[in-house]
């Protein structure tokens, strides 16, 4: 289904932007009241492939933050660094300077030090800038799914369903604030893990901490693959426990009663 996004310079906004979503939708029901547990299982799924067919404007790429369009691919695709680790030795730092070093320059990630993240050189120039930032994940679920339940035992009934989703990612910039590694400000309480050595070793799970960052960049807040999570689930949508009271019960005053 062709579908137009809107575009906007500040003063004039216009669509000018479309997009494709296929996908399939399947449904089943196994049905069985032949018994005295009455029992009926029903499940669902669809599945969503999204492509921008036209930025306009003959452009073919569009890059806003953390996120990325581009022509032939979803929209609004994570964009960032591919995160390696922690540089975790003096060693290790002197490996990563070598090799930009080969490539001519000084260093692999330009006032980084022990205990800071590092990334991959994707470009392959021997030095990390924002040129080496990458698509890291999709924001849409390919899979949506149901499955329900319901169950019928005398007087007595019980309804179950759920809901879920697969193969999205998501960010949240109220976690990411809190686990900054740099400034002032309120934190998590993981930050206190930080900055933990064995002898030479940074052994810690979370990024040197520091007041300000002299870095061409800050190395431990960059948007990467540590600031999405994979945000597939399975959810109780409802549960129903009833009971239909006999009408013999009421003398016939009323009908119906469910409790």
């Amino acid at each position: 289904v062709p579908a137009s996004a809107g575009v906007s310079n500040g003063s004039v906004t216009m669509n000018a932007a479309s997009l494709e979503n296929s996908g399939f939708e399947f449904s089943a029901t196994y049905r069985n009241y032949d018994h005295a547990l009455k029992h009926e299982v029903s499940a669902n799924l669809s599945t969503l492939k999204n492509k921008v067919t036209s930025l306009g404007f003959g452009t073919d790429k569009y890059i806003t933050g953390a996120y990325i369009t581009e022509v032939g691919e979803e929209v609004g695709k994570f964009y960032g660094w591919d995160y390696q680790g922690i540089i975790r030795t003096q060693d290790q730092l002197d490996q990563l300077n070598a090799i930009a070093q080969e490539k001519g320059f000084t260093e692999y990630q330009a006032g980084a030090q022990v205990g800071d993240c590092y990334y991959r050189d994707v470009n392959g120039d021997g030095q990390i800038n924002a040129d080496d930032q990458t698509v890291l994940g999709s924001g849409l679920p390919s899979v949506n799914f149901g499955l329900s339940a319901h169950l019928e035992y005398g007087i007595f009934d019980l309804s179950i369903s759920t809901f879920g989703a697969l193969g999205y990612h998501v960010t949240d910039y109220l976690y990411n604030t809190l686990n900054s590694s740099y400034g002032y400000g309120n934190k998590d309480v993981n930050i206190l893990n930080a900055n933990q050595w064995d002898g030479s070793t940074y052994v810690s799970s979370i990024p040197r901490t520091y007041l300000s960052n002299s870095a061409t960049l800050g190395w431990n807040d960059l948007f990467c693959d540590r600031q999405i999570q994979n945000a597939a689930y399975w959810k109780i949508a409802n549960i129903e426990l009833g009971c239909n009271l006999p009408n013999k019960w009421f003398a016939n005053y009323v009908t119906g009663v469910r409790v």
